[in-house]
C-alpha cells in the first residue's frame, strides 16, 4: 500500500495518523471517526487540507466537512487551503484552538509550537496538498519533549 494511507506512527508520546494520500467527504468522515477512537484520554489535534477534484461542489463540501470537524471538538484544529474559508463561520467559537495557514510548510511551525508532545495528531488531505510535509516539524517537537 502506498505511503500516506492511514499510516500510524509513534514518535515518543506523540501519535501521528498520516492519511494524506487521498481525501473526499467520505474518507474525511472515516478519518474523523478514527480520530475519535484514538482520542480517549489524550489531546486531539486534527489537521485538515484541501479535498481536490470536487468540482463545482468544492466549497459546500468543504464547509460540510468543516462542520463535522468542529463537532469533533479537537483541542486543536489546523487547516490549510479550502478549509481556511470553510472554517471561517466557526473562527470565533474555536478561538485559539484554530490554526490556519496558506499551505503545509507555513502551517508546520505554527502547529509544532502548540504541541505538548503527547497528542494524537491526524493529518488528512488530498495527495496534491502534500500535508505530510508537516511531519518533520511534529517529529522534531516530539523529540524535544521528555518521555513520561
Amino acid at each position: 500500500m502506498p505511503g500516506g494511507r492511514s499510516e500510524l506512527r509513534q514518535e515518543g508520546r506523540l501519535t501521528i495518523l498520516n492519511d494524506c494520500y487521498n481525501a473526499n467527504p467520505h474518507s474525511f468522515r472515516a478519518a474523523i471517526a478514527t480520530a475519535a477512537t484514538l482520542r480517549p484520554g489524550r489531546r486531539l489535534v486534527f489537521v485538515a487540507g484541501t479535498m481536490l477534484e470536487l468540482g463545482d461542489d468544492a466549497a459546500w463540501l468543504h464547509r460540510e466537512v468543516a462542520e463535522a470537524l468542529v463537532a469533533l471538538q479537537p483541542e486543536l484544529l489546523a487547516a490549510v487551503g479550502e478549509f481556511v474559508p470553510a472554517l471561517a463561520p466557526w473562527r470565533e467559537r474555536l478561538g485559539d484552538r484554530l490554526v490556519t495557514a496558506a499551505d503545509a510548510p507555513a502551517l508546520a511551525p505554527l502547529l509544532a509550537e502548540r504541541l505538548r508532545g503527547d497528542e494524537v495528531v491526524v493529518l488528512k488531505a488530498s495527495r496534491g496538498v502534500a500535508l505530510e510535509r508537516i511531519i518533520p516539524a511534529l517529529v522534531a517537537r516530539a523529540s524535544r519533549m521528555p518521555e513520561a
